[in-house]
């Protein structure tokens, strides 16, 4: 029972009157409950989708126990550089996920394909199951969800978790082995200090002439010093594309390996008192995205020399485009 039927269940009681009927959105079927029978035949091909809400994050867990070594296939809305990726999981993980939906009562589920029509963002699922007897088990819910639900995902992600890592993984590394193709052609870059670690702040969103209107947009807060004198600046202009010199900034990534950085998230231990950065670096076949406050790898010697170039053709577009008198 929904928490407004409960409501208007205990309003009625008190009053000794009928409870109204309340309608919660709720429109479809509930799936076979209480009737279900569990199917010890074993799962051959499982299929869970993930929808997130707008702009959220989706993905789909595929599983094919057919043949042997099972098969994991992962599509991932974060990770679309990744493709579809596929890997080998053992017979173990398989009797996991058995056991899994034995214990959170699957079976009961079968049928179930419910949607709230107030809601219009929110999430929803889709799970098929495919078992060696040829029977199958579906269900599908959008803001509407079978008992047990929150339980079931929350420990589905906890079981496939370290899998889609290492899936992700080997192709992360194909990424940084390959290199990266073609030329810088955009930057969206932040740095910003937290804490101890200072009050500095640099931001910049560059791109070649035509994508924006004002492509190049840069703020910079210089408390410390370090590469402008003490102030706040700001140069939002649209400017030619030599203006930029987008090879300079393209060898400083290359001789710095960012590559290494593909897709790189780590928060270090004490996040309020570190630098946090961001970059996601455009090319003409992928864009190179990094960010975090632990920092990797050649992290001090790249900024340093990037901000100096930053720094240095800010100040030369903003001689060449100078702000109209007041």
């Amino acid at each position: 029972m929904s928490l407004f039927k409960k409501i208007a269940a205990f309003f009625g009681k008190k009053n000794g009157i009928r409870p109204p009927e309340i309608d919660t959105g709720e429109e479809g079927t509930d799936g076979a409950g209480s009737r279900a029978t569990e199917n010890a035949s074993g799962i051959v091909r499982f299929s869970y989708s993930y929808n997130g809400s707008i702009g959220g994050n989706s993905y789909t867990y595929k599983i094919d126990a057919r043949t042997r070594p099972v098969r994991m296939k992962l599509e991932h809305m974060l990770y679309p550089e990744y493709g579809e990726p596929e890997g080998e999981v053992g017979d173990d993980f398989l009797k996991l996920l058995e056991g899994l939906c034995r214990r959170c009562g699957i079976a009961s589920w079968n049928g179930f394909n419910k949607y709230n029509k107030y809601v219009c963002d929110g999430s929803g699922f889709s799970l098929s199951i495919q078992y060696a007897d040829g029977k199958v088990l579906t269900a599908h819910g959008s803001n509407s969800f079978p008992k047990g639900y929150r339980e079931f995902k929350n420990a589905l992600d906890a079981l496939f978790d370290p899998e889609v890592e290492k899936i992700h993984g080997r192709e992360r590394q194909k990424i940084i082995d390959r290199g990266l193709e073609g030329a810088l052609d955009s930057m969206l870059v932040t740095f910003i200090q937290k804490g101890r670690s200072g009050s500095d702040r640099y931001e910049a969103l560059i791109t070649k002439k035509g994508v924006r209107s004002n492509n190049f947009d840069v703020k910079i807060k210089s408390v410390s010093g370090e590469f402008l004198p003490a102030g706040e600046y700001r140069i939002y202009k649209e400017v030619e594309d030599e203006d930029i010199d987008f090879p300079a900034f393209e060898e400083i990534v290359r001789r710095h390996g960012l590559i290494r950085w593909f897709n790189y998230d780590k928060a270090a231990e004490d996040y309020n008192n570190s630098e946090w950065f961001q970059l996601s670096l455009g090319f003409e076949n992928e864009h190179l995205n990094a960010h975090g406050t632990e920092h990797p790898e050649g992290y001090d010697g790249f900024r340093k020399e990037f901000l100096e170039l930053l720094v240095k053709t800010a100040l030369k577009v903003a001689e060449k485009y100078p702000d109209p008198e007041e």
